[in-house]
């Protein structure tokens, strides 16, 4: 399942992007955890977690998942992909519950971009979870 994730930037340095401007959060999120994610911002992709990894990576990610209508599910993400590393791939620390993400680049050109994120996904039909989704509301 893709879970979609409306957001919009809230601060941006080394990167020409305003304030307000729109932003998705996306996952690929799968029952074994093996998740995907990314973060574009206008048609700038600033996170990729499948982009080559030069260096070190902590990586911690939970997703939960929340029934909709009509057999349809909403989702949360926790993912914080942080680390020395050089090349394309970029840190991120996504929090949808605390309503924010953050993605950057220490190395040349170096940026920070953060973002005020949807607390819950998109729905999206069906469910990528083996068991019954947790409803908590």
């Amino acid at each position: 399942m893709t879970a979609r994730f409306h957001a919009t930037v809230r601060s941006a340095t080394g990167l020409a992007l305003r304030k307000g401007t729109s932003c998705e959060v996306r996952s690929v999120l799968r029952a074994n955890e093996q998740h995907e994610v990314s973060i574009r911002c206008g048609t700038l992709e600033l996170y990729n977690s499948t982009d080559l990894l030069e260096g070190k990576a902590q990586l911690t990610s939970e997703a939960r998942e929340y029934p909709g209508k009509a057999g349809t599910s909403q989702a949360s993400l926790a993912w914080h992909d942080t680390g020395t590393r050089s090349g394309l791939r970029t840190q991120a620390s996504v929090d949808t519950q605390g309503r924010v993400a953050v993605a950057w680049r220490d190395a040349a050109p170096s940026f920070r971009v953060e973002i005020e994120v949807q607390e819950r996904s998109a729905s999206y039909e069906g469910t990528f979870l083996r068991a019954s989704p947790v409803n908590d509301r």
